[in-house]
């Protein structure tokens, strides 16, 4: 009898001992998705709290800033677009644009965004940029800056390899 019910708490420490281990393991795996998570909201979002955009963006998520990838100044002048790391300019008369992203910047800062908006941006590959269509805040939409050509907005956007880094260029 005594044997019997040592085998039978052994093994229920053994199954506790296991079912910890899996969960640390799982908490492990996932720890910035927890971590995102478990932060409170700002009182803004920098994402969803924006004003309505008809043009596409570009969103810095390390520091949270949004920067318009367009202009649309009087014909002739020039406007810089000032993201964290982030340089380059829209002349109105060509209508078009280039910024060049940096290669390396600092990581995702979670308390800047909402928690559905974190979701949003955890659901990407780590990027320290996204292009954004913010024309409807509540519901933003980002795409990862990727090699290639796209349309945002009514905006032909290319993305290309650089010397400094990721090459933005928008045309529209």
């Amino acid at each position: 009898m005594r044997s019997w019910l040592k085998k039978r708490v052994f093994g229920k420490i053994l199954l506790g001992v296991l079912l910890g281990f899996l969960v640390l393991f799982l908490v492990w795996g996932f720890k910035d998705e927890v971590h995102a998570m478990l932060i409170e909201d700002p009182e803004t979002c920098a994402l969803c709290g924006q004003e309505p955009q008809e043009v596409p963006c570009l969103v810095d998520i390390s520091t949270g800033t949004v920067g318009k990838l367009a202009g649309t100044n009087v014909s002739g002048t020039f406007q810089y677009i000032g993201v964290l790391g982030a340089m380059g300019g829209w002349d109105s008369d060509a209508r078009s644009g280039e910024v060049t992203l940096p290669q390396e910047s600092p990581r995702f800062l979670v308390p800047l965004f909402c928690r559905s908006c974190r979701w949003v941006i955890l659901g990407h590959s780590p990027e320290n940029y996204y292009l954004a269509d913010l024309s409807d805040p509540s519901h933003p939409v980002l795409y990862p800056p990727e090699e290639g050509t796209c349309s945002l907005l009514g905006y032909d956007i290319t993305v290309s390899e650089g010397a400094g880094g990721l090459q933005v260029t928008v045309k529209g």
